[in-house]
C-alpha cells in the first residue's frame, strides 16, 4: 500500500514534476520561488542573512545553509520549476515511508498502509502544498517521531545520532513552531516508551539536544540577527496571532470531503469558518477519509493502550489548533511564554494532529477485523451517518 500511496502522489504532481504547471496560487510560492532559485543556482552565497533587504525571507525560508533538502538542491543547481515540485514530492514519499516505518512498530503493514495514506494524501497535506516551507516541515515529523521511538526502545548510538539530525530539521525548512511541539511530544514520547533507565535517558538525551542545537545554530543566528528589524520581533497582538484558527465546525471535515462546497468556485458556503477579512481558509481542507470515526472508535476501544499517548496528542494539538475558538489558549501561551508571541496560524498545528489521527486510523484497522462482521458493518454505517449527519 506505501508503494500504493507513492504512485498516487506522483500521478497527483506529474503536471507540476515534468514542468507544465505549478503548484499553487499563493505569495509562499510565487514570490518566493525567485529567491528560492536564486539561492540554488549559486548566486547568493550560503552565509548571508542580511540579504533581500533585511527581508525575513531569507533567514526563514532560503538561507538553510545546514538544511538536508536545500543543500541537495543548491548542489544540483536546481531552477524553482520544476524545482520546487520536484522537492515537495521528495520529502512527501520521505514523510510517507516513515510514518509507515513508524506505524510498523505497532500494526501490521495493511493497517500501516492505511495510516499513511491517511497522512500523506489527507486533504491538510495536500493543501499544503501553498506553503512549501510548512509541508516540508511537515513530512519531517514522521521521521522524528521514528527515530525518538527506536532510541527510546532500541537504544544505542547510531539510534541517538539519527534522533540528532532528525530534530533540528523542521526548524531548518522553516517552521520553528512545529520543531518546538515536535520537540515536547518526542520527550515525552522517550519518557512513556523507554526501556532503560531515566537518569540514563536524560543523559543521553542531553547530547542529543546540544547536537541538535549544533546542526541548527546557523539558521538560528541568521534569524535571529534579523528579527530586529522586523515588526513581529516585540510580540504580535493575540488577535494577529490567533488569525487562522481552525473553526470548530471544521472538524467535521476530517471525515467529509468538499464539507462546505468548491473552494473557489460559487457554492461555497463556509465563509463563517474563516478569519476576516478573508474569504478562504488558510488550509483548505483537512479532510482524512470518510470511514475515520470508526476506525478511531475501533482504535480506541480495541487498542487502548496503544491508542493512549495518540488520543493525547490529538486532543492537545486539536485544542491549540483551534486558537481562539478554544479559550484562546493558543493565544494565552504566547502571552505567558514570550517567544510564542511571534508565531501565528493556529491551523498549521494540525501538521501534528494530522500524524495522531493517521496513527489512530492505522490502529483501528489493524483492530476492526477481531470484530464480527455485524459489528464491523454497524461501525461502518455509523460513521458515514455521522458525516450525512454533519451535513444536516
Amino acid at each position: 500500500m506505501l508503494i500504493t500511496a507513492w504512485v498516487t502522489l506522483t500521478v497527483l504532481l506529474w503536471p507540476a514534476l515534468i514542468g507544465r504547471d505549478i503548484l499553487g496560487f499563493r505569495d509562499m510560492l510565487h514570490n518566493y520561488a525567485p529567491m528560492r532559485e536564486l539561492f540554488w543556482q549559486g548566486q547568493i552565497s550560503l552565509w548571508n542573512d542580511r540579504g533581500f533587504g533585511g527581508s525575513s525571507i531569507l533567514a526563514d525560508l532560503v538561507q538553510q545553509p545546514f538544511y538536508l533538502g536545500q543543500l541537495l538542491m543548491r548542489a544540483i543547481h536546481a531552477p524553482a520549476w520544476p524545482g520546487i515540485s520536484i522537492r515537495l514530492w521528495i520529502h512527501e514519499v520521505l514523510g510517507m515511508a516513515a510514518i509507515w516505518r513508524l506505524l510498523r512498530r505497532f500494526v501490521p503493514p495493511d493497517a500501516a498502509g492505511i495510516g499513511t495514506v491517511a497522512f500523506g494524501l489527507c486533504g491538510f497535506s495536500l493543501a499544503n502544498f501553498s506553503n512549501p516551507q510548512w509541508v516540508c516541515a511537515q513530512m519531517w515529523a514522521p521521521t522524528v517521531l521514528l527515530a525518538a521511538d527506536a532510541w527510546a526502545v532500541e537504544g544505542g548510538f547510531a539510534r541517538g545520532c539519527l534522533l540528532a539530525v532528525c530534530l533540528p530539521q523542521p526548524l531548518l525548512a522553516g517552521d520553528p513552531l512545529l520543531c518546538a511541539l515536535l520537540g515536547l511530544t518526542s520527550a515525552a514520547w522517550v519518557v512513556d516508551r523507554r526501556t532503560r533507565p531515566f537518569s540514563r535517558i536524560a543523559a543521553e538525551g542531553a547530547l542529543i539536544v546540544a547536537a541538535a542545537a549544533v546542526i541548527v545554530s546557523p539558521q538560528l543566528v541568521a534569524t535571529l540577527r534579523a528579527l530586529p528589524s522586523f515588526a513581529r520581533s516585540v510580540g504580535l497582538p493575540r488577535s494577529v496571532r490567533e488569525q487562522w484558527s481552525l473553526h470548530p465546525a471544521r472538524i467535521a471535515e476530517l471525515f467529509v470531503p468538499r464539507m462546505f462546497g468548491p473552494l473557489f468556485n460559487d457554492g461555497f458556503w463556509g465563509q463563517f469558518t474563516v478569519s476576516p477579512p478573508w474569504q478562504r481558509n488558510y488550509i483548505h481542507s483537512i479532510y482524512a477519509g470518510a470511514i475515520g470515526p470508526a476506525l478511531v472508535a475501533t482504535a480506541v476501544w480495541k487498542q487502548r493502550r496503544n491508542a493512549l499517548p495518540w488520543v493525547l496528542l490529538a486532543c492537545v494539538t486539536l485544542m491549540l489548533s483551534l486558537g481562539d475558538s478554544f479559550f484562546h489558549l493558543y493565544g494565552r501561551l504566547g502571552d505567558w511564554i514570550p517567544p510564542l508571541a511571534v508565531f501565528r496560524y493556529p491551523q498549521r498545528i494540525v501538521a501534528l494532529f494530522a500524524i495522531a489521527w493517521a496513527a489512530l486510523l492505522a490502529l483501528g484497522a489493524a483492530g476492526i477485523g477481531e470484530l464480527p462482521r455485524s459489528r464491523r458493518l454497524a461501525l461502518g454505517a455509523a460513521s458515514f451517518a455521522l458525516g450525512f449527519a454533519a451535513l444536516a
